[in-house]
Formats: structure tokens, sequence, C-alpha cells
């Protein structure tokens, strides 16, 4: 996408182009302005920003945590963290979860093996699917190690651990 301004002898020409190609961008200055291909190229300046990279420098990082079915649930899933801005969003999809069921989430202290207490609740699980963003970063997050993202039966069920996953990096 490309925005153009153009000023001419005190007229203003504003507007946006789906195009960037620079010819095809000149072709339309001249459309527009009335304005001859030499006297555009003389005086045009191009300002490109690289919104991949600015979206590169907002997002600081990213982990993928394999969650494995425990207690014969057949419940088993992926967690994605990323950091942007200072925050990680935990995003967690599950498979063979019980429809309608909503089923705490955790980042507990400890490992899979070794479950602590609860360090960062977690959105409930509802239908497979839960979005948190919790105020920690992912380096934080390593210095806190070792950490479980660790998934319960239900409510009622809190005791039973449906699944798991170490967090690593």
């Amino acid at each position: 996408m490309a925005e153009i301004e153009v000023e001419f002898n005190g007229d203003e020409f504003e507007f946006t182009l789906d195009e960037t190609d620079r010819a095809k961008i000149i072709d339309v200055i001249i459309e527009k302005t009335g304005l001859t291909r030499e006297r555009i190229e003389a005086v045009i300046e191009f300002e490109e920003e690289d919104d991949d990279k600015e979206k590169e420098d907002k997002i600081i990082d990213k982990i993928t945590v394999e969650l494995t079915e425990e207690n014969d649930s057949d419940e088993s899933g992926k967690a994605k963290l990323v950091e942007e801005n200072n925050q990680v969003t935990v995003t967690i999809n599950m498979d063979g979860f019980p429809e309608d069921v909503s089923q705490p989430a955790h980042i507990h202290l400890g490992s899979c093996l070794d479950v602590g207490e609860v360090k960062y609740p977690l959105t409930n699980i509802l239908n497979g699917e839960s979005t948190t963003t919790i105020d920690v970063t992912l380096d934080q997050l390593k210095s806190e190690l070792p950490l479980a993202i660790n998934i319960h039966k239900s409510v009622d069920e809190a005791g039973v651990y449906v699944s798991c996953g170490n967090i690593v990096f």
C-alpha cells in the first residue's frame, strides 16, 4: 500500500493506492495531477515502511509448548506463548476436549512430573480454546523455570490433570 502526498504550486493532493510499484505510482500521480513524468521524477521522494519489520519489532519472541495427555484423558494440544509489548499472550488449543466443560488452566511452578503451586492463572479452556494475556515477559518466565502449563479436568475435578507441558526455551 502506498500513501501519496503531492504538493505543487500551493495545491496538495493526497490519496492511497494498493500499488507499490514506483512506475505505476508515478503513472497515477500523472493522472491525478497533470504533471509530466520528467517533473515528477525530478522531485519525487519515496519513503518506504517495512510492515514485516514493524511486526517483527513488536513481536519479540514466541515459543510453543506441547501439551501431552495425562491420566488417559485423550486430551492433548499446544500452547503458544507470544510476547508483545512486554506482555505474554498464552493461546491454548486442545484436541479430545469435552464439549461445554470449563477446564481450569494454569502456569504452575515445577514440571509436569512435579507440579507445584499456581504461578499464573490462565483463562479456563472451553471447547478446546483459551487465550490469556499475562503481565510478564518471556525473559521473566525463563528466569522462573521450571514452569509447566497444566490443564485440569473441570472446575469440580480440579485435582485431576488431563494435559500438561513443560515450558522450555
